[in-house]
């Protein structure tokens, strides 16, 4: 205790004297667990999901809330924190008590067919789908649907995909191999798609011709091929006698 300080008593600024820094067990400033002024850790008193003592919550203090019901809906509200929450009752995509749609579930709708319609129902929440049976030529065999052009669909409507060499149709999601864009890659016998980086040998061939003497008749030309760039040889074209 400093000099100041006994004789005429201690400063406090809440639990901690502000000349001689001596410290006692109240009107601590809590923090998250330990005072902010002295450092003190708070042992806690805990009502549910909060602190009697600092104000601090629970790690995960949702779980520890007293949750209560609202009036009039599936709120819920913790009646010491203040903490509010939904608790839904669903069958599906309709909660039971409050008639609210989800269509975030992994399986939210109980999808019906519609008679005489390329189309399915929810007969929880009324929403609708459509259902085609498409056939090779992109048309659906029941309803024959149309285009946004409003022309009879005879053909694929084809979409490049990205990042890819492929095509997609816009209808039926069927996929088709598109065209690729070869690039010489410098310095290399290759050739890289500039979409999808596929490679490819890419050689300047040229026919060579081995005279090999045997004497007589038995003497032959055999062919073959080599790169003018990297020099590679290829499998044998042929025999010229």
């Amino acid at each position: 205790m400093g000099f100041v300080c006994q004789l005429s008593g201690h400063n406090w600024n809440g639990c901690q004297c502000g000349r001689c820094g001596k410290t006692r067990d109240e009107q601590h400033d809590w923090g998250r667990d330990r005072c902010k002024r002295c450092g003190k850790y708070c042992q806690h008193h805990w009502n549910y999901c909060t602190c009697t003592i600092c104000g601090g919550k629970k790690i995960f203090f949702e779980i520890y809330c007293h949750l209560q019901q609202v009036a009039g809906g599936c709120k819920v509200k913790c009646s010491v924190c203040g903490y509010e929450a939904e608790r839904h009752d669903w069958d599906k995509c309709v909660c039971r008590k409050c008639g609210m749609k989800n269509d975030d579930a992994a399986d939210p709708h109980d999808w019906k067919p519609v008679e005489d319609k390329c189309e399915e129902q929810c007969s929880l929440c009324g929403t609708t789908r459509e259902v085609h049976d498409w056939n090779e030529l992109c048309a659906c065999r029941r309803c024959r649907k149309k285009n946004d052009k409003k022309i009879w669909l005879i053909n694929h409507e084809w979409k490049p995909v990205v990042g890819k060499c492929a095509e997609k149709c816009s209808f039926c999601g069927e996929m088709q191999e598109a065209r690729h864009d070869w690039q010489p890659i410098e310095d290399e016998c290759a050739e890289k798609c500039s979409f999808c980086g596929k490679m490819r040998e890419a050689h300047i061939w040229e026919t060579v011709y081995h005279y090999v003497d045997l004497g007589g008749d038995d003497s032959y030309c055999n062919v073959s091929s080599k790169c003018k760039k990297c020099n590679k040889t290829g499998d044998a074209a042929g025999i010229i006698d």
